[in-house]
């Protein structure tokens, strides 16, 4: 339970830390032929426990419920699944299952990118493109798919941008690839032409920021 509530509020070497113990421990704690779909069950069992520490009999059914998962057994495997409206994966892990649009806490979203990429796989996604806006920082791009190596998903990173056309604005989604690793990608982003083109998007930002406090201030006066 404490590796899950680092994946929210620790650093982002904790959190990955975090991801790969939880992922050893879920993955190795029982042998049976739903491996995989049994680590899947187990981290949103523990995710659930999380939740609950406010009701300790909650709990104590969910960690009842661990004990019996950790087992592996097909028919509670399937059951817990069921309940918990995850599908079923291929133990090979080749579904086609991608999402090509999704935010972390560094835009709009709730969670950091390491626990974004845990829940894609506990939802048997195996393609995730996050999209960040007008540029995107070096420790955010790295912690991503390094999160994203450790779970076995492939990760890309999308960078908006909003551009005049027609004299009309118009969204751009740029996806470099072709990377070995979230070291190269972040090398990348250190080139100089790319960490001038970043600089650029963190002005955008920053002047859409200003412009809607703006607006705010203007509408409450």
């Amino acid at each position: 339970i404490n590796l899950l509530d680092v994946l929210d509020v620790g650093s982002s070497e904790e959190r990955l830390t975090a991801l790969r113990s939880a992922r050893d421990e879920v993955l190795h704690c029982a042998q049976s032929e739903l491996r995989i779909n049994t680590g899947r069950v187990l981290l949103q069992i523990m995710k659930e426990l999380v939740r609950s520490q406010s009701d300790p009999r909650r709990q104590l059914e969910l960690a009842h419920d661990f004990r019996t998962a950790a087992t592996g057994k097909p028919r509670v495997i399937r059951s817990q699944l069921k309940h918990y409206h995850l599908l079923e994966m291929p133990e090979a892990w080749n579904q086609i299952i991608f999402d090509d649009h999704v935010h972390d806490a560094n835009t709009k979203g709730r969670k950091s990118p390491t626990h974004l990429i845990m829940d894609a796989w506990i939802k048997g996604i195996r393609t995730l493109t996050v999209i960040y806006y007008n540029h995107v920082r070096q420790a955010a791009a790295a912690e991503l798919l390094e999160a994203a190596e450790i779970m076995g998903v492939e990760a890309r990173i999308g960078i908006e941008f909003s551009a005049r056309f027609r004299g009309r604005y118009v969204q751009l989604i740029w996806s470099p690839r072709g990377f070995s690793g979230p070291q190269e990608y972040t090398q990348f982003l250190s080139q100089p032409e790319v960490s001038r083109l970043m600089a650029e998007g963190r002005e955008v930002s920053e002047y859409q920021q200003r412009y809607v406090f703006q607006i705010l201030d203007a509408f409450n006066r």
